[in-house]
């Protein structure tokens, strides 16, 4: 057992958007000279990175339908080795929308009640597996109707959110304790400027607001003393993840795209390429001219090509060099908005169309209305040098892009509906899944160690 101060503070409405507040909690908990790690419930990438850059380190995920409880202990205690504080943001179950609790339910009742979630990772999991106090985000803007979500017993304390004055929230304060028993210790005012500012803007939280700007509107009515007792209500259950394999002579040289168009990345997958001998190296496929020299395997998270469509374009050498590199049998892999960019084409939108890299013959059409990241389990029929054919994966599917052939594809995953997620040319592979592989031990040492497979063209 160890000291480890951590909470869990989560929405308890459908409609509710916590992300301000949050911001405002990590403001104040940074301003008090604690350095605090963030951590998302679900293995999925935000529209919105804003808390990420001015508050903690990086957000990192824990997810309880990727990752059994041991992994996900050992995560987050190895996730707050440079912190002094964990705090992981999610959605409890009364939060969930009544699709998502009818898709739960019938998954469950197919399955003999045994199948987790079909919406993915659950806070209230996370809670159970981590001890994690459990810190209830109320929203006042949303009415009375609301007050059957804060069950008697269910949670330790509550935060309001989007109260108007002091009166406002002395009067919500005094109802909720009466009514559910549960004390509200603090929450962040409605401050309506700021919310729109957040709301219209794409960038950093550290580019809209100073430090402790946010912080200052947190501390107006939240007790901070209260908040940190709880936090250390209880020692952590911690283990370790198994020791890393020893390092190569030659380590692997991994180029990792990374740039304005690509960054979304998991950092625990990035940690666990290099804690077995990898090294990771950046490029830009907006700026550079040339993949970096001596290179076994080149990487692309997902991003947002379609908004950079035109300077990808004029960027005909690094395409070429990605072609030269995938016709010579080097390993590609690429998910979401990196398979985009490797396909033949992209459509951002109804009028235009982009050439890309050419690799995947298929055109990659972006759709604006996209729902969020879907939870899917499925298995490879194919051999990869990835992974061999039979391999179970549990990943979240990028609903933004929609991968249409151009040609006959060579298909890792044969499940219905899933034809064109994880496609393979030459040894390339395209996913549109989004793989956490710090929960697939076996990918992170077959970027290392590749599998023998076919070359498919």
């Amino acid at each position: 057992m160890s000291a480890l101060p951590r909470l869990a503070v989560g929405a308890v409405q459908p409609l509710a958007d916590i992300n301000f507040l949050v911001w405002g909690l990590l403001d104040l908990l940074r301003s008090e000279e604690i350095e605090v790690q963030h951590f998302l419930s679900r293995a999925c990438f935000c529209s919105r990175k804003g808390g990420l850059g001015s508050q903690c380190s990086g957000s990192r995920h824990l997810d309880s339908w990727l990752m059994d409880r041991d992994r996900c202990r050992a995560m987050l205690w190895n996730g707050v080795q440079e912190a002094g504080f964990a705090l992981v943001e999610g959605r409890f179950p009364t939060a969930y929308t009544a699709a998502e609790r009818d898709a739960e339910l019938a998954l469950t009742e197919d399955c003999g009640g045994c199948r987790p979630i079909a919406w993915g990772g659950r806070l209230d999991t996370l809670c159970d597996w981590l001890d994690l106090p459990r810190v209830a985000v109320f929203d006042v803007s949303l009415g009375d109707c609301c007050h059957g979500v804060l069950g008697r017993g269910h949670y330790d304390a509550v935060l309001l959110d989007r109260y108007q004055d002091d009166h406002d929230y002395f009067t919500w304060q005094t109802n909720l304790e009466a009514l559910h028993g549960v004390p509200v210790i603090g929450g962040m005012p409605a401050a309506p400027a700021m919310r729109k500012a957040l709301a219209e803007a794409r960038g950093a939280v550290a580019a809209m607001f100073s430090p402790g700007e946010l912080a200052q509107e947190f501390a107006r009515r939240s007790d901070l003393n209260r908040l940190l007792a709880l936090s250390c209500r209880h020692d952590y259950p911690w283990c370790e993840l198994p020791p890393p394999e020893p390092r190569e002579r030659a380590p692997i040289r991994i180029a990792m795209a990374y740039d304005d168009v690509f960054n979304c990345y998991f950092p625990d997958s990035i940690d666990g390429l290099e804690s077995l001998g990898a090294k990771v190296i950046d490029f830009s496929p907006l700026k550079d001219d040339a993949l970096p020299e001596d290179i076994d395997v080149v990487y692309f998270g997902c991003g947002h090509p379609e908004r950079f469509a035109e300077r990808l374009v004029a960027n005909q050498c690094m395409m070429q060099a990605l072609r030269n590199f995938a016709r010579r049998g080097g390993r590609i892999y690429a998910e979401g908005g990196g398979f985009a960019y490797l396909c033949q084409s992209i459509r951002p939108d109804a009028e235009h169309e982009y050439p890309m890299v050419g690799i995947f013959p298929a055109l990659a059409r972006w759709k604006r209305s996209a729902g969020a990241p879907r939870p899917v389990e499925v298995t490879l029929t194919r051999d990869a040098w990835l992974a061999s054919p039979g391999t179970k994966l549990r990943a979240y599917r990028n609903e933004s892009w929609d991968f249409i052939p151009q040609a006959p594809q060579v298909a890792l995953l044969g499940e219905l509906g899933h034809e064109h997620d994880m496609l393979t040319s030459y040894q390339a592979i395209g996913s549109r899944l989004h793989l956490h592989f710090a929960a697939l031990p076996g990918f992170l040492r077959n970027f290392l160690h590749p599998r023998c497979a076919h070359v498919a063209r």
